[in-house]
């Protein structure tokens, strides 16, 4: 009975152990596969507060983990948007000055959205970016502009 105990408590000591180390590479990789490994050591310890406190740890890398692909997706969509957005204008409705104020405005959309660190800084980023792109003037609007004020 006794040995019994005292391997039951060394099986147990070892679990505890092979978790606390598993979420502890999971705390340092912030990788999907070693929280996915340290979840599963974490599931078959028994009720009681190491458990409790192993799957709050993973909770905080798991949050993390699904909170930079959500970043990382959402800069994707606004990359494409962004090309998209100048896809939609013609150079030669521009002046070379104007169409090159338009082109800054999608590289420098590029650059804040690369440096967002949140979704509402990206979407932003993305705002400013088309609605810049939209209000370089064209020639057409420069050329209205000209006769109204001539007349």
């Amino acid at each position: 009975v006794v040995q019994t105990a005292i391997t039951d408590a060394a099986a147990l000591a070892a679990a505890e152990l092979a978790a606390t180390n598993a979420v502890a590479t999971a705390e340092g990789s912030h990788l999907q596969a070693d929280v996915d490994a340290a979840q599963t050591l974490v599931t078959a310890l028994s009720a009681g507060t190491v458990k409790t406190d192993l799957q709050a740890r993973i909770d905080v890398v798991q949050t993390a983990i699904t909170d930079a692909a959500a970043l990382a997706a959402a800069k994707a969509t606004a990359h494409t948007a962004l090309t998209d957005a100048l896809a939609s204008y013609t150079e030669a409705d521009y002046t070379a000055d104007n169409w090159t104020a338009l082109n800054a405005f999608k590289t420098d959309g590029d650059v804040a959205i690369d440096a967002a660190a949140n979704l509402t800084a990206v979407s932003d980023a993305q705002t400013a970016a088309t609605t810049g792109m939209a209000g370089v003037e064209t020639i057409a609007e420069a050329d209205a502009a000209a006769l109204a004020a001539a007349k």
